[in-house]
């Protein structure tokens, strides 16, 4: 209230309501259950403070995280279960997902309505043997360089990544580019090596980014490359970068990963499983000569430079 007080009479001050200080939108890689972190103030500062999901077309699909303290002033936004792309589970089945929350401080409640959009991930592995800490995006401009809009991940300690899928410009192809990383084997960092391949005609399918898919994207008529590295003329580029060469070839994989497994990617290609393992140990042996390659062109232009310099 406001106005004079009685002599002897207690003055209540007026209450104010929680505010909102996050975000109405989120955008998150299809696979991920984390969305955000949402954020409330209230002048009052002895007011407690919760947080909860009151409403919204697909409420039922999104929690909060625990909050213990009295005044919550900041909780994670999740989804109950992992989102899927190809088959969304949002009301409008668009992937894009409504839930409405409610601050409430004792007394004062707000509410406010945040839309979700899952991204569609391109899936896949780095490898020369598997680098970790690789930056990976979906080149959209062909400039070779992960841009600030290309959303940019790392690989993980196995060489997986996910990366935002993007949309590229008339007259450009899109590719997975991979830039330096941790050789996992020999523990080498390979700051300099940058790898690409090229987004298969269905780009659900996860992406093998290797020294030998890096020559095949550039290649004028990349089957003709193969059979001179003597693949069977049944297999494809497509086929080659839908595989994962390092656990075909016997190398530690994610148990139920994103690539098929060796009888399913034999079947898929056309081949016998024997020779699908072949085919597996060719690329990750091609991919580590090519990967010396480039490492020693590397290595002798930074020389070169340096005596540059010195001169």
């Amino acid at each position: 209230g406001g106005g004079d007080s009685a002599p002897g009479s207690v003055q209540r001050s007026v209450n104010s309501a929680p505010i909102f200080q996050s975000t109405t939108t989120f955008s998150v890689l299809e696979g991920t259950q984390s969305v955000g972190t949402v954020e409330v103030s209230d002048a009052d500062d002895q007011d407690s403070l919760s947080l909860s999901i009151v409403g919204g077309a697909d409420s039922a699909l999104f929690e909060l995280g625990v909050c213990n303290a009295s005044r919550c002033t900041s909780t994670a936004l999740l989804f109950a279960a992992p989102t899927d792309f190809e088959n969304p589970s949002d009301v409008g089945l668009n992937n894009r997902y409504d839930v409405e929350l409610e601050a409430f401080d004792g007394a004062a409640r707000t509410k406010q309505t945040i839309t979700v959009d899952v991204l569609n991930a391109v899936e896949g592995r780095t490898v020369d043997a598997p680098l970790s800490d690789a930056t990976v995006c979906i080149d959209t401009n062909e400039d070779s360089i992960c841009g600030p809009d290309e959303g940019a991940v790392l690989t993980d300690s196995l060489g997986y990544y996910a990366a935002p899928e993007g949309a590229s410009p008339e007259g450009f192809e899109l590719r997975v580019l991979s830039v330096g990383g941790t050789d996992i084997i020999t523990e080498k960092e390979l700051a300099s090596l940058a790898l690409t391949a090229d987004l298969p005609a269905d780009s659900s399918r996860p992406i093998a980014v290797t020294p030998l898919s890096s020559i095949l994207s550039i290649a004028t008529n990349p089957s003709d490359v193969l059979i001179a590295l003597g693949f069977p003329a049944s297999v494809t580029a497509d086929d080659l970068v839908s595989l994962d060469p390092w656990a075909l070839a016997g190398g530690e994989s994610k148990q139920g990963g994103d690539f098929a497994s060796a009888t399913e990617s034999a079947a898929n290609i056309g081949v016998d499983v024997s020779v699908l393992e072949t085919v597996a140990e060719d690329v990750v042996v091609i991919s580590a000569q090519i990967a010396i390659l480039i490492q020693a062109a590397d290595n002798a232009v930074a020389g070169s430079t340096e005596s540059g310099l010195q001169t």
